[in-house]
């Protein structure tokens, strides 16, 4: 199975999910790389429904700043996922949750701009090419 993802690297998922992140997400092995990759590519497709618009298609032709957005989100929400996955090496439960709030949190509020933006020019211009 190849997942290709387009917002987001594996590398800006892992370094947002902290040091604690665990051990397994970080080794290049084909299961950790495909667990994140999944994350990220459930991140996407959270943008482009919620958005109602393919971001994931469109992204070659957007703005430099629309796709730091959708890589501001897609990273967040992926981050959230693999603290989410295992919370053991975090100082407590209570912190690890916290940054999964705090990262939920972040990548919604970027969702929450680019639906709001959906129609000014430097959204659209993706749409155009």
């Amino acid at each position: 199975m190849v997942i290709t993802a387009t917002m987001t690297t594996k590398e800006q998922v892992i370094g947002k999910a902290g040091s604690a992140v665990n051990s397994d997400l970080i080794t290049a092995t084909a299961n950790s790389e495909l667990l994140v990759e999944l994350w990220i590519i459930e991140a996407e497709s959270l943008v482009n429904v919620i958005t109602k618009t393919d971001f994931t298609t469109l992204y070659s032709g957007l703005d430099e700043s629309v796709k730091r957005l959708l890589q501001a989100a897609v990273s967040d929400l992926a981050a959230s996922y693999c603290v989410a996955h295992d919370m053991v090496a975090y100082g407590s439960r209570t912190e690890a949750e916290d940054l999964v709030n705090l990262l939920e949190t972040k990548g919604l509020r970027a969702i929450g701009i680019l639906r709001e933006n959906q129609s000014s020019e430097v959204v659209k211009s993706g749409a155009d090419a």
